[in-house]
């Protein structure tokens, strides 16, 4: 079965959750080797996103990056991004 950047970027959190749920011993191996599988890629695709905001945010006066709606930036940042996912 093949994933899309935005399968693996989505299921990031519930398997998180999973991981930390007191379930059988094969589930929660399953759980575990799946998540060691995504990691890599979740690295990535989290590292990208993380450009992305640089190169189209602005910086407030608490050092925080975020990129704004309704400016130009927005729409080239979404447009990167989905192309990414």
């Amino acid at each position: 079965m093949k994933l899309q950047n935005s399968d693996i970027f989505l299921a990031r959190e519930p398997l998180q959750k999973l991981i930390g749920e007191k379930l059988p011993v094969g589930v929660s191996y399953k759980i575990s080797k799946l998540v060691l599988k995504l990691n890599d890629e979740f690295k990535a695709i989290e590292e990208t996103r993380t450009g992305l905001i640089r190169k189209y945010g602005a910086t407030d006066d608490k050092g925080n990056t975020s990129v704004k709606e309704n400016t130009p930036e927005f729409a080239k940042f979404v447009s990167e991004f989905n192309e990414l996912m």
